[in-house]
């Protein structure tokens, strides 16, 4: 038996994990072949994970953090506003996606019909 071979996302968040910026030349480039980093990185977002993107005139960086209190705060209120008992099984990352869906709103994405 061979190895499981990884996704582009898998990888992709392989490399954020790390700690550094990544840029967004890096994720174009030959070694993760992305059409648009950016929607890969609104996809993890979707999923929970607190990506930041920092854009300077060097470029465009990506990197994993933390995520802020109001995106907590936003996330619990959209989860457990209405009903407190529906989500109890909710985990911190769709606290967070949900967080960061009410923070930056809608995310359109360059290859889905999200």
């Amino acid at each position: 038996m061979g190895r499981k071979t990884l996704t582009k996302k898998q990888k992709v968040l392989n490399l954020l994990s790390k700690g550094n910026p990544v840029w967004w030349k890096t994720l174009r480039g030959s070694r993760f072949d992305l059409k648009s980093p950016r929607a890969m990185v609104d996809q993890l977002r979707t999923e929970g994970h607190m990506v930041y993107i920092n854009k300077s005139a060097g470029g465009t960086s990506y990197r994993l953090g933390t995520p802020t209190k109001a995106i907590v705060a936003a996330g619990v209120n959209k989860v457990f506003g209405s009903n407190s008992f529906a989500s109890v099984n909710t985990s911190f990352s769709d606290i967070v996606a949900s967080g960061i869906k009410a923070v930056y709103g809608k995310q359109k994405f360059a290859y889905t019909n999200q």
